[in-house]
């Protein structure tokens, strides 16, 4: 499984360790109390971490918007 394609493999954030650990469990899941189990994990970390992925960011030009893809340092 390619997470790192979509999650940085060394994390710095509480919300982005927490949710690196949940991804690297998604190859144990082998049966249906397994799956229970990791998504009841993955609500609790939309509860504490999920408000995150709604940032907004002022801009330069005025505008809102959210730091994704090209307007992310570094990307």
């Amino acid at each position: 499984m390619a997470t790192s394609r979509h999650l940085t493999r060394t994390p710095r954030t509480d919300a982005g360790k927490a949710l690196r650990g949940l991804v690297m469990k998604l190859s144990e899941i082998d049966d249906e109390d397994t799956a229970i189990a990791w998504q009841i994990h993955l609500d609790d970390w939309w509860r504490t971490f999920g408000h995150l992925t709604r940032e907004r960011t002022l801009f330069r030009n005025g505008q809102w918007g959210y730091m994704t893809g090209s307007a992310r340092p570094g990307s």
